[in-house]
């Protein structure tokens, strides 16, 4: 057995792709060394032969991946987020300062003419 794309361990997509895969209708082996056109048709037949279980089992895991990738981002970019907001509140009082010790300076040094 051929191992599986990392991105779809897990799946569970196996049985559905041997399904249409044995049948040689829907999947000629002939179509796999073919032009893109002929990619792209053996995806649509795929497509429309599914039962509607298949197509909403299909729905059901999409959106359960949609939702844990978009936990993960929210859970890696929120202390990125913190972070990013505190450095640009040190930033605004370091220009403040600095801005403070220049109008001092000027005070102290006389004007040249």
């Amino acid at each position: 057995m051929r191992p599986c794309h990392p991105g779809l361990r897990g799946l569970g997509l196996r049985p559905l792709i041997r399904k249409f895969a044995s049948d040689p209708q829907i999947f000629p082996t002939s179509i796999l060394q073919g032009d893109v056109h002929n990619r792209i048709l053996l995806s649509y037949k795929w497509i429309m032969s599914l039962t509607e279980d298949d197509k909403k089992w299909i729905t059901e895991r999409l959106e359960r991946v949609e939702t844990s990738l978009l936990t993960e981002f929210h859970k890696w970019a929120s202390p990125i987020d913190a972070r990013m907001r505190t450095y640009s509140a040190t930033l605004r009082a370091i220009d403040l300062e600095i801005e403070q010790n220049g109008d001092r300076l000027k005070k102290l040094e006389p004007p040249q003419a």
